[in-house]
């Protein structure tokens, strides 16, 4: 996931916050062999070489999280789309999409077979291309809850690259971790955030500040400058569904909403409130 990664616990022994984060770090490395797409060693990268030739062996594991990601794709009316990896890679490399288009289906079943049963998966199409990227952090968050609850931590805040974010309990010193989300010159109402995950997702990335999210609908990458945040239970929900906002024009966004167990949620645009 080669991001930053923030912990903060208190109310606990110095002993219990090493050990806490140690197990934290090894599991999300963990994850990392299973999900990363640009790792030769990673399993998602090999499925991707292999799997559009014949069916390929594939861990209990991954298979969990392709199955997440296609009830994602599911609940946000395809605006979450694990499968695109080739165009996300040549957006995040190139100024113009040219003939590069993700596989276009209407069921996630169209392109891929799972076989639970001898956990094998099968790509049905050449352009298929796992990426987890719009996940992977929220699946490292929801795992480290039950790390943090193990080790009997009750006040936790963990920051995973800036844009997601997993509380416990609350601030030392107040009732609440406080979180607010800055758009252009204006500062957003302080959410008060306990037992709760945050995700803020943008329209642009990197320093180039290059489009990365493909709207499905009109196959064109999202341009517009667009920041989405979402506070869920769920990590992974929130990350997910954060992504799914920044696609989705302004009228589906509540219809996806109301799949999800959303506590609040916002879009803006540079420098306005699109809807919440």
């Amino acid at each position: 996931m080669n991001t930053v990664l923030d912990m903060v616990f208190w109310g606990i022994g110095k002993e219990c916050a090493e050990i806490a984060s140690s197990a934290i770090i090894a599991k999300i490395k963990r994850l990392q062999e299973v999900l990363d797409r640009y790792d030769s060693k990673a399993e998602t990268y090999l499925i991707n070489q292999e799997a559009s030739q014949g069916s390929v062996p594939a861990s209990p594991l991954l298979i969990h999280f392709i199955r997440q990601g296609i009830n994602f794709f599911n609940l946000t009316d395809g605006y979450f789309n694990i499968f695109g990896g080739k165009i996300y890679s040549w957006l995040k490399e190139n100024n113009r999409v040219n003939t590069l288009y993700p596989p276009s289906f209407t069921h996630p079943e169209e392109i891929i077979q799972i076989n639970g049963k001898h956990n094998t998966v099968h790509f049905l199409t050449d352009d298929i291309s796992l990426d987890f990227g719009g996940m992977g952090k929220g699946i490292a968050l929801d795992a480290a809850v039950n790390i943090i609850e193990k080790h009997g931590i009750f006040n936790a805040f963990i920051s995973f690259g800036g844009s997601s974010f997993l509380t416990r309990g609350h601030h030392p010193h107040g009732d609440f971790w406080p979180f607010a989300l800055k758009s252009g010159d204006k500062q957003g109402e302080i959410w008060k955030l306990t037992d709760s995950a945050v995700s803020v997702s943008e329209t642009k990335t990197g320093q180039n500040k290059r489009p990365h999210i493909w709207n499905v609908k009109e196959k064109i990458p999202v341009s517009s400058d667009r920041i989405s945040c979402v506070q869920a239970q769920s990590a992974a929900d929130a990350e997910a569904l954060s992504t799914a906002l920044i696609a989705a024009p302004a009228g589906k966004r509540k219809s996806i909403i109301q799949n999800f167990k959303v506590i609040q949620w916002r879009v803006f645009n540079t420098t306005h409130e699109e809807s919440s």
